[in-house]
């Protein structure tokens, strides 16, 4: 739990990062933007969720924040970082 930097900072190098390799058209392979953070595993079932398991970019912008939720409805849950969780529980 010794990090260099805080997430904003991190999310705020990141997205210059982005941008930069949209500018220049460069993107190494090894480059943060091209991975996950850990190695996908594919033999794992594939299963169909009752509800759809989305991501949604991140913003800084309130009013932009704002637009993109005004009249929709939505549940907000708590989510560790970096893991989603669906659970089912049937009696």
């Amino acid at each position: 739990n010794n990090t260099i930097i805080t997430d904003r900072e991190y999310d705020e190098l990141y997205d210059k990062l982005v941008a930069l390799e949209k500018e220049t058209g460069c993107v190494l392979s090894n480059s943060p933007t091209q991975s996950v953070g850990y190695e996908v595993v594919s033999q794992l079932n594939k299963v169909k969720h009752s509800h759809p398991l989305l991501s949604l970019d991140k913003t800084t912008d309130l009013d932009e924040f704002i637009k993109y939720f005004e009249n929709k409805d939505f549940v907000l849950m708590a989510k560790l970082d970096g893991l989603t969780c669906s659970l089912t529980y049937e009696n």
